[in-house]
């Protein structure tokens, strides 16, 4: 899992400018977008991390909703992942751990109470509970 993540944390770059340029179209939403263009905003982070822990037979769910940004500190619309690892049920944001040249691993195989105090499932999505978490 850690292999997948810093994977697409390397790869990956986030395109500030063009971040939801919908006239440029919405690759950068996809996992295919991210894995061709190398950009993705959050929901393309999340979709190809999917995507490989898929591939690797983790269970691993894409999870929409509400998050702090790290860097400016506000409320902002969000996509990150709830997966299986070493038998428990983690979240993981490759996203936010995506600062640039660094690899943080801030966001990475946190469990509930720590990652629910910044990261909340759109509760009609999810009907105020997130996707069951078992291996």
């Amino acid at each position: 899992m850690d292999i997948c993540f810093e994977t697409v944390v390397q790869f990956l770059q986030y395109p500030e400018t063009c971040a939801y340029d919908y006239k440029k179209g919405k690759n950068h939403q996809t996992a295919y977008g991210a894995l061709v263009d190398g950009e993705a905003v959050c929901a393309g982070y999340a979709k190809l991390y999917q995507d490989l822990l898929i591939e690797a037979n983790i269970p691993v769910w894409a999870i929409k909703g509400s998050s702090i940004n790290p860097v400016t500190g506000t409320t902002e619309s969000h996509e990150w992942n709830i997966l299986w690892l070493d038998g428990n049920c983690v979240y993981a944001d490759v996203t936010w751990d995506d600062q640039g040249i660094e690899l943080f691993h801030v966001y990475f195989a946190r469990d509930l109470s720590a990652m629910g105090l910044e990261h909340v499932p759109d509760p009609e999505l999810y009907a105020d509970k997130v996707p069951a978490c078992t291996p």
